[in-house]
């Protein structure tokens, strides 16, 4: 078994949750940030321009396309030569999984979308660092976190 780092942090839009993660994985030798906000969309263009800014240049990004096997595939590809020694950060599962359903050509369930991350981080040799919402009157968030947490046995949460 691969003796590495699974966290999550959950908590309100804008409370610092990003940026506190972001500077813990400087220690990392490669880092992935999975962005999950539409680049097409003209009310993300500055917050997106702000995280880009904000991680500098020791960090790739992935963009989803909202192509749900496509981006599953992607991320897969991506980090398939990182090792103990990188780091990927998925911020905004809640993001990805709303506007999946929204702009992507199918639409997939809670419990699918989950097992599919599930199945990324539990056949990577990396850290992962997953960075979300936390407001639980919605089913399907609650229905992800809960399958993450459960099927990776994640006992790194901290709630902001």
């Amino acid at each position: 078994m691969i003796n590495r780092i699974i966290e999550f942090h959950t908590g309100a839009r804008n409370c610092g949750k990003s940026i506190y993660v972001e500077n813990q994985l400087s220690i990392f030798n490669k880092l992935l940030y999975i962005a999950t906000l539409p680049p097409t969309r003209d009310e993300y263009l500055k917050s997106i321009q702000k995280h880009r800014e904000r991680r500098g240049s020791k960090w790739d990004t992935l963009e989803i396309s909202f192509n749900f096997k496509h981006d599953i595939s992607k991320i897969n590809e991506y980090i398939q030569d990182f090792d103990e020694y990188s780091a990927c950060m998925l911020d905004g599962i809640w993001t990805w999984f709303q506007f999946q359903n929204e702009l992507g050509n199918k639409t997939v369930t809670a419990t699918e979308f989950a097992s599919e991350l599930t199945k990324i981080i539990s056949n990577s040799k990396s850290n992962w660092y997953l960075v979300d919402v936390d407001f639980y009157n919605e089913v399907d968030l609650a229905t992800i976190h809960y399958n993450l947490i459960r099927d990776l046995n994640i006992t790194r949460i901290r709630n902001w």
